[in-house]
């Protein structure tokens, strides 16, 4: 486990999540770090109004109306007057939302506490007719919640998943055919086949784009062939067949970050790499600062942080959303890629070798085996509710503040995977001591 990655940087906002009895979280939603340009983003692909290429206009009057809704196309100023916050999202306004200026504290102010002329286009309404999502991977932990969310807001939704046996060893599992039954289509296919994921993307506006093989098993052609190249299979679809997606959100992950970020007193931030594995074997745990070698502070990881890859699902995490935001750019198609933290949920495979911690601390214990600790169980991780991260793709998706940037998606809290394992054996009611591998002094 790395140890330094202890939580994403609060850079301007975070939303809060429902409180649960049995959890205390909230959803983070963090920009990205503020050197950004406004003329990066890719707004003008979401505009509601557009006109292909192709089209030829003869009488006078369409050739007016189509000069203007070019210049909608160009000026976000012009553009702005099209943008209306619509009702399908206005519920989301009851959420609290904790404002985190860099280095301040929270504070609670709704969504409507924001002034129009402060921010006019935080939220924009896709219509009726344009809120047809595709899912990939949408049986899966995060995918399926998305699913649910989607339909709850009224979605026509479209399912793409392969059923991979080690997750699915039962077939369809209970929530995707309670989601077929609520009316989604289901596409049984994989991201390597051309022909399946052309036929899913067929009629659809916003792709959520989930599916991936995870995992630190050492398949290393297959982690490429189905991130990477099944990413990059889906972007050509879309551009070859002038297909009227309006919008892609990739699911990224935490791990594009090598090691966590760390708070010297003599260098201020600095962005530690991997620990010596001499340091380690020596019961030295701590995350070092790389100018001058002094134990540092666990602080959150900003978006602007160095990105490596430690892993080959790493790489291809890096590969997926440094494509799709390439890609975004160039074709004008709005993108959004979420790093998400350490997620935990219902629905989450035991039988997946990338299931988590969580799960996996769960499984040990109903077995009577005392959860595994590695190192000094001192480490920090960023732990986010499922549904916390299913509503961050929703309001990715109809919001174009986030539009052609990479952002983490997390709490915002440091829980050390000691407390984890305690706070599991209590809700289990079976209270082993954990056992320890690489403890300090051995």
């Amino acid at each position: 486990m790395v140890r330094g990655r202890a939580r994403f940087a609060a850079s301007r906002f975070c939303f809060d999540g429902a409180d649960r009895s049995r959890c205390d979280r909230h959803l983070g939603i963090l920009s990205t770090a503020p050197f950004r340009k406004r003329k990066q983003r890719n707004a003008p692909a979401l505009d509601l109004f557009w006109v292909r290429p192709c089209a030829r206009v003869y009488d006078p009057a369409f050739f007016v109306l189509s000069l203007v809704l070019c210049l909608a196309s160009s000026f976000p100023l012009f553009r702005s007057q099209f943008r209306r916050v619509g009702p399908d999202v206005n519920h989301l306004a009851s959420l609290p939302l904790p404002l985190r200026p860099i280095g301040g504290r929270p504070l609670s102010i709704p969504i409507s506490g924001f002034s129009p002329v402060l921010c006019p286009q935080q939220l924009m309404s896709l219509s009726p007719q344009a809120k047809r999502a595709l899912v990939t991977g949408g049986a899966g932990l995060i995918g399926s919640h998305i699913v649910d969310l989607l339909q709850a807001q009224d979605w026509s939704v479209r399912v793409l998943d392969n059923l991979e046996p080690q997750t699915h060893r039962d077939g369809k599992p209970p929530w995707l055919q309670a989601a077929i039954q609520n009316g989604a289509e289901f596409v049984e296919g994989d991201m390597r086949d051309r022909e399946v994921v052309e036929s899913a993307l067929d009629g659809i506006d916003v792709v959520f784009h989930e599916a991936a093989y995870g995992g630190y098993m050492p398949e290393i052609s297959k982690y490429v062939a189905v991130n990477s190249l099944g990413t990059a299979q889906l972007l050509e679809i879309v551009r070859e067949k002038n297909l009227g997606i309006r919008k892609i959100i990739v699911a990224s992950s935490q791990v594009v970050y090598p090691e966590g970020t760390g708070e010297c007193s003599q260098h201020g931030l600095v962005f530690p790499g991997l620990r010596p594995v001499e340091q380690l074997r020596r019961g030295d745990f701590s995350v070092r600062c790389p100018a001058c070698q002094s134990p540092t502070k666990s602080v959150p990881t900003p978006e602007f942080a160095p990105l490596g890859g430690e892993t080959v699902y790493a790489i291809t995490k890096l590969d997926q959303e440094k494509l799709v935001l390439t890609w975004g750019r160039q074709v004008g198609i709005p993108t959004v890629a979420l790093r998400y933290s350490c997620t935990f949920g219902p629905r989450q495979s035991i039988f997946n070798p990338y299931t988590g911690v969580i799960a996996i601390f769960c499984t040990r214990l109903l077995n009577n085996l005392p959860p595994v600790i590695y190192e000094d169980g001192e480490q920090t991780r960023d732990f986010s509710f499922v549904e916390d991260i299913a509503r961050a793709n929703l309001l990715a998706a109809t919001s174009d503040q986030l539009d052609g940037k990479a952002v983490n998606v997390g709490s915002g809290r440091a829980t050390t995977i000691k407390r984890v394992a305690a706070l599991i054996s209590d809700a289990l009611q079976i209270r082993l001591a954990p056992e320890g591998w690489l403890h300090a002094g051995s």
